[in-house]
């Protein structure tokens, strides 16, 4: 029952924070004289002929998702509406086809219009053109590959969180995977970037070489996941958000044991009171937004929010940037990576970083043992620390198809008689 409430209570204190976050960064659209959206042409959309579509693309695409034609002539296809005065209008021949065109030249161009539906479709030819054009979110067409590396060797230590590392691989052919569905919809335009990850972490008390249980010590464990992610960078209102979905195994199955005795070259006989084998299901939502941005230098805030069998948490924080740095809200596809490299373009990156953590824990797998099943060693709820503080400098740099970052941590106390702890990051992406 102290889970479920737990998990409710996340859940409900996830969506007021990043509800009330993204309704304060709104910013209102520019207006004419009359009160009406600029008709302006974003720079994402490529020049081209204005021609109409031809009848066969028309065709084809009612085809493809499944409309009828007669949504030429019926308004809204049918759509239930409220009661109005007037009838909803009929559409226009060459107001379709002028939208369809807007359409094709999108799909044509550098980005994908991300429209999976036929009621997206629907909407869209209900728009006026310049409205389509600020309307349809994009797939990023670009394929990233990054890897990072997490250790605290570089900080002359072996305990707590000794060892991580992940991979992601992000490619707009992920867009057209079922996951995309149970991932949380951006509110407004947006580029998307969707993507895979693999993750493995290791976790061991202060004394590695320990043989046996030492009570109120952290317990010997270690994890991986497979993860389905989309971030949406939403366009002209720098605000960023990412929706992740976790699988995995925590417990023996991951290997930690084996990997730590390779790394040490000596048997570590504490591993045998490790946490028990056990199924990660887990779902994240991150969101953050640039609140005061100058030419060299961007402060925001950042919020996000994770529930489920390995991690039950809320975290809150500002960040800084400072240095040579393009724009924060268009290229960037994993939580914490910055400064991806941009191919097309000849301007070095080169920035430093910070940001603060406040995390309200709630649960957490590698203290107090999976959900299913029962650990022979594990700290209880009144052992761990419910808040926690996170501090995390870094330097990035990037040119042309790859980037670097390196980044330094240092945690407060998980749990009672627990020390702060610091490890380093180093992450490498290339685009293609």
């Amino acid at each position: 029952m102290n889970r479920i409430l737990t998990l409710t209570g996340l859940f409900i204190g996830s969506f007021i924070l990043v509800t009330g976050f993204d309704r304060c960064r709104q910013d209102d659209r520019s207006a004419g004289d009359n009160g009406s959206p600029r008709n302006e042409q974003p720079s994402f959309i490529k020049p081209g002929q204005a021609s109409g579509a031809s009848e066969t693309f028309l065709e084809d695409t009612l085809q493809e998702h499944k409309l009828t034609p007669d949504i030429l002539t019926k308004g809204h296809a049918g759509k239930k509406k409220k009661k109005t005065a007037s009838p909803p209008p009929a559409y226009d021949q060459q107001t379709i086809q002028q939208r369809m065109e807007t359409i094709r030249r999108l799909r044509a161009s550098a980005n994908t219009p991300d429209i999976a539906s036929s009621k997206q479709w629907l909407n869209a030819l209900d728009m006026r053109k310049d409205q389509l054009n600020e309307w349809l979110a994009l797939v990023n067409p670009s394929t990233y590959f990054c890897v990072s590396f997490d250790n605290d060797i570089f900080t002359n230590t072996d305990r707590y969180y000794t060892n991580g590392i992940r991979f992601d691989l992000i490619d707009p052919g992920f867009n057209r995977s079922f996951l995309t569905r149970l991932m949380i919809p951006s509110k407004g335009p947006a580029r998307n970037y969707y993507g895979i990850s693999l993750v493995h972490r290791m976790y061991t008390p202060w004394d590695p070489h320990l043989d046996t249980i030492t009570p109120g010590e952290r317990p010997f464990s270690s994890y991986f996941y497979l993860g389905f992610n989309r971030v949406s960078n939403t366009l002209g209102k720098r605000y960023r958000q990412m929706s992740a979905l976790n699988i995995g195994l925590i417990g023996s199955a991951a290997q930690g044991e084996m990997l730590q005795e390779a790394i040490h070259i000596t048997e570590l006989s504490g591993w045998k009171y490790q946490i028990s084998n056990d199924i990660i299901l887990d779902y994240l939502f991150h969101s953050e937004a640039a609140l005061i941005r100058r030419r060299s230098i961007e402060i925001g805030a950042w919020a996000n929010a994770r529930a489920g069998t390995l991690y039950d948490q809320i975290s809150i924080g500002p960040y800084l940037i400072t240095g040579i740095y393009d724009p924060t809200y268009v290229d960037q596809i994993t939580e914490g990576t910055w400064g991806i490299s941009n191919p097309e373009s000849d301007r070095a990156q080169c920035f430093v970083f910070y940001r603060f953590r406040t995390t309200l824990v709630g649960y957490d797998a590698t203290l107090q043992g999976g959900v299913f099943t029962r650990s022979e060693y594990t700290l209880s709820t009144d052992q761990i620390r419910h808040v926690t503080f996170e501090h995390n400098l870094g330097l990035a740099a990037a040119y042309k198809w790859v980037s670097f970052q390196a980044e330094y941590t240092r945690l407060s106390p998980e749990y009672d008689g627990c020390e702060s702890h610091e490890w380093v990051r180093c992450c490498l992406t290339f685009t293609f």
